[in-house]
């Protein structure tokens, strides 16, 4: 069985990294990925996950969020391209941040009520199909470098 949607709970205001958290999602924090450059956390877990065959994923965020991704990774994607034209790199990852907003839906969890309603959020994205379920604040990597950690879940 293919599993082919992802769920990415990033609904937390993450109290525990103030006052950091307070300025900017902590699952957008900017992190140094394996190929060297610093992206948001949440973009390496869905471009992990988009690399271990998911096709979509939901977001599952507090309430207003969605908007702040979005423009988050237009604003990202439209830097790259003025910023560094004609250079492969940064043209590979505005690619991977358009694939990105094209395949990403959101959810909003409008009640603080835990982890397994941020999950129970995403029913409805998920309805009765197998799904991978990955924490928006938590990065992996695997020892096995020719795998990575969501496609050896799946």
């Amino acid at each position: 069985m293919k599993i082919k949607k992802a769920v990415i709970t990033a609904a937390a205001r993450g109290e525990r990294l103030y006052p950091v958290a307070d300025t900017i999602q902590k699952a957008m924090l900017p992190v140094i990925d394996t190929d060297g450059l610093y992206k948001p956390a949440i973009q390496i877990i869905a471009e992990e996950a988009f690399a271990s065959g998911i096709e979509e994923i939901c977001i599952v965020c507090a309430p207003g969020d969605p908007e702040l991704y979005v423009n988050a990774f237009t604003s990202l994607r439209d830097n790259l391209l003025k910023s560094f034209k004609n250079v492969d790199w940064a043209q590979q990852q505005a690619e991977k941040i358009t694939h990105l907003l094209n395949h990403i839906h959101f959810t909003e969890q409008k009640e603080a009520l835990g982890y397994g309603h941020a999950v129970y959020c995403a029913k409805d994205f998920v309805s009765n199909e197998p799904f991978l379920l990955l924490l928006g604040d938590y990065l992996y990597v695997s020892a096995l470098k020719a795998k990575r950690c969501a496609t050896q879940l799946i």
